[in-house]
Order: structure tokens, then sequence, then C-alpha cells
């Protein structure tokens, strides 16, 4: 597998209405702080817990771009945030570019986080689908060819404050159709260019390989089963999907359902002073589209499908004081 790393510089506003060259490192690390609502003082002290010295200082001209990470100790430091953070391991680390003597390269560090182009879709036209399916290639991986017969989805969505999309809780039940599967893939992208989306590992799994595709706001990944699975063998498995950086709220959670399943179960929870205006049910299967309004109970929606058939299934919603926003792309 070759992976090309894109060109590290991202132009950015400066706040007086010009354009400065902010790199890829400055932008993540800035929209994971201010995400997480972390003071410096208390990531200096929580890094200095875990046996890393890193001043208010230096922790300020990384967040600014006056200045990165390079030599060893501060890389140490650096996957140590990643934790403090809640943030994959290399998902800062990679988007360093470690320069002069002393150097320590990012892969060098225990992680499998990489950044690339977007992935060459080969003889298809370049469709989202031929991207989806050559990012997930590049991991030696395909969806609807891992071993894994998925039985029960349930999704849920915590919406922010203000209004972007938060933690997105994955609970799958899987049954082994043939001996030894041990990993499946996921491929999250966002409708906003300027987050950065992320999968981790959150029950019976464990994030392995995953390639960033900055161009797309996309990440694939490699989830890794704690053990290898006899076929017909069952597993209960919980991921989650995250994004900082965005600004863009979020209108709805959709499902893309490629093979009859038992259960979906659909949740999305909103901050009480926070709640949409109106909401509605919306499926799409064999290319017919159904909308039906439904209510909050308290500050959540939610969607319950028993035996779905292939299609598209969720929720949408318009906030108040604006219309429908555009459609998020399915997870995969």
């Amino acid at each position: 597998m070759t992976v090309s790393p894109p060109s590290d510089p991202t132009v950015a506003a400066d706040g007086r209405g010009g354009e400065v060259a902010e790199s890829v490192f400055t932008l993540a690390l800035r929209a994971a702080i201010t995400t997480r609502g972390a003071s410096l003082e208390s990531l200096r002290q929580a890094l200095l817990e875990r046996g890393s010295r890193v001043s208010v200082a230096t922790l300020s001209y990384w967040r600014s771009g006056r200045s990165r990470p390079d030599r060893g100790g501060s890389m140490i430091a650096l996957a140590e945030l990643e934790q403090v953070l809640r943030l994959p391991a290399g998902f800062l680390t990679s988007k360093v570019n470690p320069r002069g003597p002393g150097s320590v390269v990012a892969s060098e560090l225990p992680t499998h986080y990489l950044m690339a182009a977007v992935p060459t879709t080969g003889p298809g036209d370049g469709t989202d689908t031929d991207v989806v399916k050559a990012g997930v290639g590049m991991l030696g991986l395909a969806f609807g060819d891992d071993g894994l017969d998925r039985v029960t989805y349930h999704d849920r969505l915590e919406v922010r404050p203000d209004r972007t999309d938060g933690a997105h809780d994955v609970r799958t039940v899987f049954m082994a159709c043939r001996e030894g599967v041990d990993r499946f893939p996921i491929w999250y992208s966002h409708s906003d260019a300027t987050a950065f989306p992320f999968v981790m590992g959150l029950s019976n799994c464990r994030l392995g390989r995953a390639i960033e595709f900055r161009e797309k706001a996309a990440v694939a990944a490699e989830m890794i089963l704690d053990h290898p699975l006899d076929e017909g063998e069952s597993a209960i498995v919980e991921h989650r999907l995250e994004t900082i950086g965005q600004s863009i709220p979020v209108h709805n959670l959709m499902r893309r359902v490629g093979n009859p399943i038992r259960e979906l179960v659909m949740e999305v929870r909103f901050p009480p002073n926070q709640t949409p205006e109106s909401a509605v049910l919306h499926t799409v299967v064999d290319g017919r589209s159904t909308v039906r309004p439904t209510s909050l109970v308290g500050s959540s929606l939610h969607l319950l499908v028993i035996d779905p058939q292939p299609g598209v299934y969720g929720l949408a919603w318009t906030w108040p004081g604006e219309g429908r926003g555009d459609d998020q792309p399915a997870p995969q």
C-alpha cells in the first residue's frame, strides 16, 4: 500500500478578512482543544500527570501555528495529548512533518494513522461510491465481503449545544459467515470541508489502520474485533464516529442498509435548550422516497424499523429560524 501525504498548508481566514496558510496540524489541534473545551493550563497539568512536561507557552505556540512539535520528547507529549483530548492514536502525530536534527518520524510512534490524497477509483466513473470502495480498498478491505452479516444496527447521535453533530455511537450485532473473521471496514465523511472526522473503538473492537483523506473530509478505518469469530458466532460491537472543527448545523442522521437486517434503531439526542422545530422520518427503498412527520420524546428523536429492506433510513429535522438543511451522507 502506497500512501502519499497531502500538502501541509491549508488556507484559513485570519480573522481580519485576509487569508493565511495554516498547517493541517494547527487546524486539527485547535479544533480538538475548542471542541473539548479544554484550557491550556488543564492540558499542561494532564500531560504532567502522564510524565510529559510541556509549558502553557509551548501549547499556545502549537495551537497558534507559531511552532510545531518536532523532537522526540515533544512528539511523545503529542501522543499523550491525543489521549487527553480523546482522539485516536496518531490523529495529531500523523499531521506533523518532523524536521531538523533529532526529529522523530510520526510513523515510529505506536500508531497506524495515515494521511493520503483522494484514492484513485480505477475503472469507475469517480462517483462517491467509487471513492469509498477505493478508500476502503487501500486497507485491503471491502464492504459486502468482510465475512460478517449485520443483524442489528443501533445508531445514537448526540447533538452539541452549537447544533453541530457530536459523538455518534454505533452498536452493531454481527454474525460471522465464515471462519476466522476478525475485522470490518468503516468509511466516515463529513459535508463540512473544514471538519476532521475520526473513528474509535468502544466495546469489543479497536481501531486498526486508519487513512484520512483531507480533500474529502473523510476517513477509512479498519476495526479489529477482540478475537476471530467462528462461523455462525455472533458479536456485539460498539464504535464511535466523531467530528471536530465543523461549523455547519446538523440536520439529519441517515443509515444506508446494504443487505436485509433484523432490526434498525436510530436515536438523536438534543440539548434541552436546542431542540428542532419539526422532524420527519425519511426512507428510500427501491427508489421510492417516503417522508412521515414525527415528534420529539423529551429532547430526543428515534426511529425503529423491524426487518428493513436495503435502502436508506433516517431522521431529519429543521432548526427554529431556518429552512431544512441538505442531507448528510449516510454512514457506511
